[in-house]
């Protein structure tokens, strides 16, 4: 056979697969970096829509990058974002996900200050939302912070970052010593096997309080002062907040798991009922949309076929 004829190489392969499929974007701009690498905004040249392209070099830490494409491929909800399409080469791994320009929840408390009661029940009313939608499925989240929920500019919330998630059988335990020292929980500080979805309701109980005060509930400036505030349940609530929402807090931030509500109860409590008298039923509330349902077909399709 000559040159020609023969197989290219899988590098190669893998290279020109990589050229193709970027010819479909217009890589814009960067618009966020971490210790993953960076995302770009990105413009998909057929739908002519506007997308994020999450890049990551493989290294020893691929695996979770591997396991947040396997979770997100299992996850089609309202408020989690959206992947649309993997691009890998020999180095890199490209995730093309939902563009959501409103920027991360942190920086809307830091600008803020702090949100008012009835802006913050919204919003959190969607992150329950999100992840009661993953536990009813046996996934759990485990890194549930303000830097990882996103809002568009109509305040529609968006979860990112499953890369510490996990699946999970009812009354299976885990072991994993994970997620940002702010937001965890006592058990595993204590290094004991944990119930997921117990820690993140203990993670949503930290995220909440940080909606509603601007600061973070247990501080010190190190892990073993935060870890002892943690374990002491050392923590103050202002006397400003409402006592529906004092009591939203405690309850989640409960150092007990076994007493530590689930995600269905604290959906039910009164705080987060209010307002919704003259409303849609839950069951049949409105949701925030999905990008145009045409276009996501029409983009996957093309993604799928190139």
């Amino acid at each position: 056979k000559t040159d020609q004829d023969k197989p290219l190489a899988t590098k190669e392969k893998r290279n020109i697969n990589y050229y193709n499929s970027f010819l479909k974007y217009w890589l814009l701009r960067t618009i966020g970096e971490g210790h993953f690498g960076y995302v770009k905004l990105a413009y998909h040249r057929l739908t002519r829509t506007q997308v994020a392209v999450k890049l990551q070099q493989k290294w020893e830490k691929s695996s979770y990058l591997a396991n947040e494409i396997s979770i997100l491929k299992t996850l089609d909800h309202p408020n989690i974002i959206r992947l649309f399409q993997v691009i890998e080469t020999v180095d890199h791994v490209y995730l093309v996900m939902e563009y959501v320009s409103g920027g991360q929840l942190r920086q809307h408390i830091k600008d803020a200050q702090r949100l008012c009661e009835e802006k913050a029940r919204g919003i959190f009313k969607q992150i329950l939302c999100a992840v009661k939608y993953c536990h009813d499925r046996g996934i759990v989240h485990r890194d549930l912070k303000a830097d990882n929920i996103l809002l568009d500019t109509e305040g529609n919330v968006k979860v990112i970052d499953f890369g510490l998630g996990t699946r999970y059988s009812i009354g299976e335990e885990l072991t994993d010593w994970c997620g940002a020292f702010t937001h965890r929980a006592p058990e595993v500080f204590l290094r004991l096997p944990y119930d997921g979805r117990k820690v993140d309701v203990w993670s949503l109980g930290v995220v909440l309080y940080c909606m509603v005060t601007g600061a973070l509930p247990f501080r010190g400036e190190t892990v073993m002062q935060v870890r002892r505030a943690v374990l002491e349940l050392r923590y103050d609530i202002p006397r400003y907040l409402s006592m529906g929402l004092r009591n939203v807090i405690v309850q989640m931030l409960t150092k007990n798991p076994s007493e530590r509500p689930t995600v269905d109860h604290i959906v039910g409590h009164p705080w987060l009922r209010q307002g919704e008298e003259g409303s849609p039923s839950p069951a049949v509330e409105r949701l925030p949309k999905h990008p145009d349902p045409a276009i996501v077909r029409c983009f996957t399709v093309f993604t799928e076929k190139h």
